[in-house]
């Protein structure tokens, strides 16, 4: 497949043109694994959001585009100059898409100078090891350059080893990069590393010869990836250039030497049209050292991180660039615990800037500390002391700055933070260093340009970086840095004018500016671009203000008054007078406006900070003449230098721009011959006595051969020179370090990283009756309530929220939560139950914190209880109540107490369930006194407070008929008997507890007083179990239990015979082969609740009296089985006269009842001779008493 395209594959011609494959990639099908699935499908390609068009099988490419062409026409006297460069905000959208990698099919190459952070295009895809492994190759620039210093994904500075492999962070093990200088030698690993991972998709045939590669292997992890591909970006130094100074190329941000490499490199101008002597005497000025006043940030990836910190985030977790992580995302270590860094570049240190976690602050436990910074020329060996802390009281997200103090002006190779405290762990989550004043170059240039932008714009740009001129003149261009140049010895006369000149003494107000402001590249901004400090003057926006008459001067009050109003305090102002000037304020100095309570009338300050303060100047006399007052209005201008990293150059080159503008006077100059020396740029004293100019500088903007004359006869044709000249002076490039303004001594980080993401508080959990939802039918449902803030993130996207009720073995998602809500209620749960939560924050981009766990947390669910019973009554064996109307009553329960007991905890149920409305007929219950009570519940099972109770005394039980009965009595208590025995009536009582009436201590009294027992006295809980049997019993019968019982609590249990066969059929066995396993399943203990329905079997029987002062005991106890009653009526039965046996259709276990009533004849009697229960034998009798036939309705009863 890849045959056929080898000409048009990565090569190295096409000039601008960059071309792409995406290989390895499945097409007509989804991959739908976990991974880098690419996911492609016939007609277009999509990876990781990333689409391109799918042709050629798995391979793109495009046609070349971009190439090199066209010059700039020009003829002698042609420049070009820097100020045009654009003042929109095309280089902060050029700046933010150089640090972003792009996924196109073809696109242009880019062009790098200095040293700058570039990302780079995406021109080779594959993945393997089942989608888990992704290789990419990004194309850097387009031609060969120096070296790759640091590594960055998305916004992270990424440490990486000599092997390319990520050593710590996040990242480690998941991302390895492999870098291409452009050269055969630099490229060399690179290719290998990829043919041998990508075999028959990177070939011999793909070389990307000439450009800078970058070859990056990522290793699927879902966490890290779960956004897409992170975005890799390179600090790169860029193009190697050629110096005449030294015949060498090499790498060099000397902007002159990179000017001149892009006109003959790129613009395709010969090396000989560039004027030698120009270039060197421009590089010479670019490279001199200017002081610089301020202290400035250390670049926190220059060197290596060191020290004994180490922590969740390690040593590299402080030079990130992230100012708000939590303490187990810090740097941190013991007490004493050091942190820094060693490079090959030694550096006077005179400040610091360190911040502690969002959450501890520096220490864990302590709550001072103190710190010091030391340095070392020997790698650590041994450490000077540059300052020494007082003691700090710590706080969350503490941060301390120092940029004064410092006592040491020594520069040192290594630097470090140390932290002490009395106790616990120290850390940081960033750590800055600043070096003191020192010196830098006094024009540099680093930035990068797309191959598809206009020459002319890319060479104003790189003019840009040292405001130069690039002139076309006498076919040599001459390139000049910014600077002031020794004037040409020839003097400008009228003596050279070939007719009258034309004088501008003023730019038009669209000209004018006295403020200008701009952008740059801040390395310390994620190289980014960002506003330099505004360079203006206060003098010159007086000058371009409006003017108003001053009416009145007060020198007690010390105030002017003008005739005009709407100032601003701190407003400049210039005061001049046309004769005497008022005592106390100078001519041509700026003051500041106070503003008074009277409109138009201002005090005067010496400083903007006076007068913000209202220090007004001592006006000591009125002067005299017209007096003015010219106020300063803010006239600004924009401008961009992107070849610019330092923001003390950008304010050299905008006070240049400042100053030039203010040069005004032009002239259009009609000049001889004699004008030829000259050339454009040049600068030259002119000397005019009609304008009072005596050798007054003017530079030559514009230089052309102009001819003259030739309208008659008398004025023959004759060459001349036009010239356009601006006057200039020296001061315009003077430079003074107290001139310089900082950035920020401590700059924030920007915009956060994307994959830095904060984590919300701890969350805080809580349940119970104000948690509950009441649904409309009275359900209620518990719920757990979370609560926590969220981290202060503008991109924050989304809170997950996970449960867990086992500890944290295992997490259950619940629904996700939208910013700013910051609770939720988690349902279904359990009451009792101990629950977690865990919570974390989501970005937009899909990036997510670590978790944050809660405390466990016991749920409870409705814990107010119901209201009392209203009404509770028992009346003929029917319970009746009344209680309130609550949403959630489900119901009551009545039990029972043998006596008067009224602990409805340990009272036995008088049936299942709940009961939901009155009346409801009890069960039978035992004889004798009983204790009936009830209580409310609501549908969350909570009760109410107060039992309602009734105590009845049932009498003796009534046995209609005694089938079977066991006197357990009169049989000598069989069974088992539990802390009981038998007295001597026979009545089976508790043991006594056997406690000592006082302690084994001799010492003690064996009671407080005469009055109080020696000892209260208390009896063993009691039980007494026994087992009956009862076959004869039928559906239809009852059990009873006469008894006679008394203790502090009674419990009464029944366990009926087994409903279960003893086994399932006959060729089962009757049960498993365990001896001790009953042949068939047992029934539970059951509450007795009175009278029982039979069934045939065994029945169990246990009572329990409690533990306390009254004695159990069991006077009587007697199961009984009651036979259910029977009754059937007969009629028109027909008697024979020795007697017949009723007809009977039930079957009788015995007849109690036979009632006959003759019908007719002459029967005297009818007598019942037998009760026989095959059916009774009944005869008739006539007077004499003879039997007799007859004819009888008969009613008989029984069981």
């Amino acid at each position: 497949m890849l045959g056929g395209l080898e000409d048009r594959l990565m090569g190295g011609g096409g000039g601008g043109i960059v071309k792409s494959i995406i290989v390895g990639a499945i097409l007509g099908a989804a991959t739908g694994g976990i991974g880098f699935g690419l996911g492609l499908t016939a007609g277009s390609t999509s990876f990781l959001g990333f689409a391109v068009s799918a042709m050629e099988g798995a391979i793109l490419s495009g046609a070349a585009m971009g190439a090199i062409g066209g010059t700039l026409s020009g003829v002698a006297g042609a420049l070009l100059g820097s100020s045009a460069v654009a003042e929109a905000d095309s280089f902060r959208y050029e700046a933010s898409d150089r640090t972003h990698s792009m996924a196109t099919a073809i696109g242009y190459r880019r062009l790098i100078y200095g040293r700058i952070r570039v990302a780079g295009q995406r021109t080779f895809v594959h993945v393997t090891n089942d989608n888990k492994t992704l290789h990419v190759v990004y194309t850097i620039a387009a031609h060969e350059v120096d070296g790759f210093e640091e590594f960055w994904l998305n916004e992270e500075v990424i440490p990486f080893g000599t092997d390319g492999k990520v050593t710590a962070g996040d990242w480690k093990d998941k991302v390895e990069v492999t870098f291409g200088l452009g050269t055969t030698e630099g490229d060399a690993t690179f290719h290998e590393k990829l043919r041998a991972a990508c075999p028959g998709k990177w070939t011999e045939s793909h070389l990307q010869a000439g450009c800078a590669k970058v070859y990056v292997k990522f290793t699927y992890d879902s966490s890290l990836f779960a956004s897409g591909i992170p975005n890799p970006s390179w600090v790169v130094r860029g193009k190697k250039v050629f110096d005449p100074r030294t015949g060498a190329t090499a790498w060099s941000d000397n902007p002159t030497l990179c000017q001149r490499d892009y006109m003959v490199e790129w613009w395709g101008w010969k090396a000989s049209r560039i004027g030698t002597a120009d270039c060197i005497a421009s590089a010479n000025i670019d490279d001199e050292e200017v002081e610089t006043s301020l202290v400035r940030q250390v670049s926190q990836v220059k060197g290596t991180a060191i020290g004994t910190m180490t922590g969740g985030g390690g040593l590299n977790a402080a030079f990130d660039g992230s100012d708000d992580d939590e303490w187990e995302d810090c740097a941190t270590g013991a007490a004493g615990a050091t942190i820094g860094r060693v490079e090959t570049t030694a550096r006077a240190i005179a400040g610091i800037r360190f911040v502690g976690s969002i959450d501890n602050g520096i220490c864990d436990s302590a709550s001072t500390f103190t710190w010091a910074v030391e340095g070392s020329n020997d790698d650590g060996a041994t450490w000077a002391t540059i300052y020494t802390s007082g003691t700090v009281n710590d706080e969350p997200g503490l941060v301390v700055e120092v940029t004064s103090g410092f006592s040491s002006t020594t520069s040192y190779l290594s630097r470090r933070l140390v932290i002490n405290a009395d106790s616990g762990s120290v850390g940081v989550a960033e750590v800055r260093f600043y070096e003191a004043p020192g010196v830098e170059k006094r024009y540099t240039c680093n930035g990068s340009v797309l191959l598809s932008t206009d020459h002319g714009t890319i060479m104003k740009q790189l003019l840009s970086a040292n405001r130069g001129v690039a002139v076309d003149s006498g076919g040599k261009w001459r390139l000049m840095s910014a600077a002031w140049r020794t004037p040409h010895a020839r003097e400008l006369t009228e003596d050279d004018l070939d007719g009258g000149i034309q004088l501008e003494p003023r730019l038009t107000r669209k000209e004018l500016f006295n403020t200008v402001a701009g952008v740059y590249t801040n390395p310390d901004s994620f190289w980014q671009a960002e506003d330099f400090p505004t360079v203006w003057s206060d003098f010159y926006r007086t000058e371009d203000g409006p003017q108003a008459l001053v009416t009145a001067i007060d020198t007690t009050a010390d105030t002017i008054t003008v005739d005009e109003t709407g100032f601003t305090t701190g407003q400049p102002v210039r005061v001049w007078s046309d004769d005497v000037q008022p005592g106390g304020i100078a001519a041509d100095t700026v003051y500041f406006v106070i503003l008074t309570a009277t409109a138009g009338t201002i005090k005067l300050a010496a400083s903007h900070d006076d007068a913000v303060a209202g220090t007004a100047v001592n006006i000591t006399s009125a002067g005299s003449g017209t007096i003015r007052a010219n106020f300063g209005v803010e006239i600004d201008k924009d401008v961009e230098l992107p070849f610019t990293t330092s923001p003390a150059t950008c304010q050299r080159i905008v006070k240049i721009d400042l100053l030039r503008c203010r040069q005004q006077q032009r002239i259009t100059w009609p000049g001889k011959l004699t004008c030829f020396p000259y050339r454009a740029d040049d600068i030259i004293p002119v000397t005019l006595a009609r304008y009072g100019w005596t050798r007054k500088y003017f530079e030559i903007e514009a230089w052309a051969f102009a001819v003259r004359g030739g309208d008659s006869e008398d004025d023959a044709p004759r060459l001349g020179i036009d010239m356009v000249l601006r006057e200039t002076d020296e001061s315009c490039f003077d430079w003074s370090t107290d001139e310089e303004q900082l950035v920020d001594p401590a700059p924030d980080t920007g915009l956060p990283k994307a994959r830095v993401v904060m984590r919300p508080s701890v969350p805080t959990l809580s349940s119970g009756t104000d948690r509950l939802l009441v649904l409309g039918d009275g359900t209620i449902i518990s719920r757990l309530h979370v609560a926590w803030t969220d981290p202060d993130d503008a991109s924050l996207y989304r809170i997950q929220v996970q449960l867990s009720a086992d500890g944290g073995a295992t997490w259950a998602d619940q629904p996700d939560v939208l910013p700013g809500v910051q609770e939720a209620y988690l349902s279904p749960v359990v009451d009792g139950t101990d629950y977690l939560v865990r919570l974390r924050a989501v970005n937009q981009v899909g990036a997510v914190s670590k978790w944050r766990a809660s405390e466990p947390h016991a749920l409870i669910g409705k814990t107010a209880r119901p209201a009392d019973l209203l009404m509770f009554t028992v009346s003929d064996g029917v319970a009746r109540w009344e209680a309130e109307a609550e949403k959630d009553f489900e119901g009551i329960e009545i039990r029972y107490h043998v006596g008067v007991n009224r602990s409805f905890a340990t009272a036995l149920p008088l049936h299942q369930g709940r009961l939901a409305s009155s009346p409801y007929t009890l069960p039978g219950l035992p004889g004798g006194v009983v204790t009936i009570l009830a209580k409310g519940f609501d549908t969350s099972g909570n009760e109410s407070i107060a039992a309602s109770s009734v105590v009845l005394n049932l009498g003796d039980i009534l046995v209609g008929n005694v089938v079977e009965e066991y006197d357990l009595m009169a049989l000598g208590w069989p069974g088992i008997i539990i802390n009981g025995s038998v007295d001597d009536d026979g009545t089976l009582v508790a043991d006594d507890a056997g406690g000592l009436a006082w302690d084994a201590n001799e010492g003690r009294l064996a009671w407080t007083n005469d009055a109080a027992p020696a000892w209260t006295g208390s009896w063993k809980a009691m039980t007494y179990e026994v087992d009956v049997e009862f076959p004869l019993a039928v559906g239809a019968d009852t059990i009873k239990l006469p008894l006679a019982v008394e203790g502090g609590s009674v419990i009464i249990e029944v366990r009926r015979p087994s409903a279960g066969l003893a086994w399932t059929n006959d060729a089962a066995g009757a049960w498993s082969g365990d001896d001790a396993a009953p042949a068939w399943g047992v029934e539970p203990w059951e509450p007795w609740t009175g009278d029982m329905p039979a069934r045939p079997g065994t029945w169990g029987f246990r009572v329990t009296t409690g533990f306390g002062a009254t004695r159990g005991r069991i006077a009587t106890m007697t199961p009984t089985l009651d036979g259910a009653d029977i009754s059937e009526v007969l009629q028109g039965v027909t008697l024979a006269p020795e007697g017949t046996r009723l007809p009977i259709a039930n079957t009788y276990r015995a007849v109690k009842v036979v009632v006959c009533n003759l019908i007719g004849g002459t029967a005297a009697t009818v007598r019942t001779v037998d009760k026989d229960t095959s059916g009774p034998l009944v005869r008739a009798d006539d007077a004499s008493g003879a039997g007799i036939s007859a004819t009888v309705d008969a009613t008989i009863q029984g069981y």
